[in-house]
């Protein structure tokens, strides 16, 4: 992967927005994979959820959050010390 930080979700879903917008207002560089346009990062979520299509998912440094709120996304950062630049 390009980033250490990954979203699989969808453009239209309204957690994954909230998601990327904090990432994007946080400087922090993360790849974004559209499960509706990606099968392997549909596979993925699939896979990562017991054949549910929950999202967003966010994969930090390879430890897996679903479906997150911002506290939840900000203390894994922190637990990999990962900061806004």
């Amino acid at each position: 992967m390009d980033s250490e930080i990954q979203v699989y979700g969808t453009r239209w879903c309204g957690l994954t927005f909230r998601v990327r917008e904090y990432l994007m207002k946080a400087r922090l560089a993360y790849q974004f994979l559209d499960i509706e346009r990606d099968p392997k990062a549909r596979e993925f979520v699939w896979a990562m959820t017991d054949g549910h299509l929950r999202f967003p998912i966010v994969v930090i440094e390879h430890q897996l959050v679903t479906e997150p709120t911002i506290a939840e996304l900000q203390r894994v950062m922190d637990a990999h010390a990962i900061r806004p630049r």
